[in-house]
């Protein structure tokens, strides 16, 4: 089971955290009143499920199977953020 903790600072903490670089880290050039993203997740090498209809490559000589795979993006980020709200919505209902 996860817990949702209060943030803290590590400090002196080897090696240090760092922001993927497909991230957004702010400010956004384009509109510059948008600073830095407001919630974060982790995005980098995500083991998430896989179909086995297909191999991790998709080419067709290729005839392995797997039921997981690592993948990296926003997409693997979103479902981090999208259960952590439900949490947080969930523990504001009466």
């Amino acid at each position: 089971m996860g817990f949702i903790t209060a943030p803290a600072a590590e400090l002196n903490t080897k090696p240090a955290p760092f922001m993927a670089s497909f991230s957004s880290q702010g400010p956004n050039v384009i509109t510059p009143q948008i600073l830095t993203p407001d919630i974060t997740a982790p995005g980098v090498n995500i083991i998430a499920a896989y179909t086995q209809a297909r191999s991790p490559t998709d080419r067709s000589y290729d005839k392995r199977r797997t039921p997981f795979i690592t993948e990296s993006g926003t997409s693997m980020a979103c479902p981090h953020v999208a259960g952590v709200v439900g949490l947080l919505i969930e523990d504001a209902l009466p």
